[in-house]
């Protein structure tokens, strides 16, 4: 089975546009909700009232995110026999 690298397909598009589409739905969602964060002390510090464990898992996947980011596109495709 030969892998095409390099092109979009119609299922690669339509997983890119869905993923952008909920994310800016996401964000006009709470941009109108209204939020309790009234300055930028609480938005940036949770108002220090965060549990360990979330910012751990978001300081997690923000390192590993960001070593995807740089080796995956480095990486060979070798064909197989």
């Amino acid at each position: 089975m030969a892998a095409v690298v390099g092109h979009f397909g119609v299922v690669d598009y339509i997983v890119l546009c869905t993923m952008i589409v909920f994310s800016v739905v996401i964000g006009i969602y709470h941009a109108f909700r209204g939020g309790k964060q009234k300055t930028t002390k609480e938005f940036l510090l949770a108002n220090r009232d965060m549990n360990p464990v979330p910012v751990g898992l978001s300081i997690a996947a923000s390192f590993v995110s960001s070593l995807m980011v740089i080796g995956v596109p480095g990486k060979k495709v070798r064909k197989s026999k």
